[in-house]
C-alpha cells in the first residue's frame, strides 16, 4: 500500500473553532477525538456513492491528521472502541462502515499492522448529540 502523503495538499481547518483532531496517549491506550462527522454507506457522502479518488483524498486527510499528533504505533491484535456523536443515530449495519475511511488510514500510517479480524476487534457506539457537538472519538488499545 502506497503510504506517502501529499504536501499538504489537503488543508485541515479548525471547526467551529475546535481543532480538527485531539489526541490523548495513555499507558495502555490512545483516544482520538475527531471533530467531524463521519459517513457511513449511505448518503451523498457515504461509501457507497463516493467516487474512489474522494474516498482516497479522505484517507489521506486522516493520516496528515494522525501523523500530526505523533501517535503511538501497536503492535500485534488491537481494541478499536468508537463512538460516533451525531444528531441523527444510524442502524447498525451502516455505524459499522463508518470506521472504514479511518482504520485504513491508520493501517496505511502504519499505527496499526492491519485490519483483518485477526488483527483488529471493532466495538461500535454511538450517541445521540446536538448538531454542534457532533464528532467521532475511538480509543486503540490491546
Amino acid at each position: 500500500k502506497n503510504t506517502e502523503l501529499p504536501e499538504k495538499q489537503i488543508l485541515i481547518k479548525k471547526i467551529d473553532n475546535r481543532n480538527p483532531i485531539e489526541y490523548h496517549q495513555y499507558p495502555d491506550k490512545c483516544h482520538y477525538i475527531l471533530n467531524e462527522i463521519v459517513y457511513g454507506l449511505n448518503g451523498s457522502k457515504g461509501l457507497m456513492n463516493s467516487h474512489w479518488t474522494e474516498i482516497k483524498k479522505l484517507k489521506q486527510k486522516y493520516c496528515i491528521m494522525f501523523l500530526s499528533v505523533n501517535p503511538k504505533k501497536w503492535n500485534g491484535k488491537v481494541n478499536f472502541c468508537f463512538t460516533r456523536y451525531s444528531s441523527v443515530l444510524m442502524d447498525p449495519v451502516n455505524l459499522a462502515s463508518t470506521t472504514k475511511k479511518i482504520v485504513d488510514a491508520l493501517v496505511s500510517c502504519k499505527i496499526i499492522d492491519g485490519d483483518t479480524p485477526d488483527l483488529i476487534c471493532e466495538i461500535p457506539h454511538q450517541e445521540k448529540c446536538k448538531r454542534k457537538e457532533q464528532r467521532f472519538e475511538f480509543i486503540i488499545s490491546q
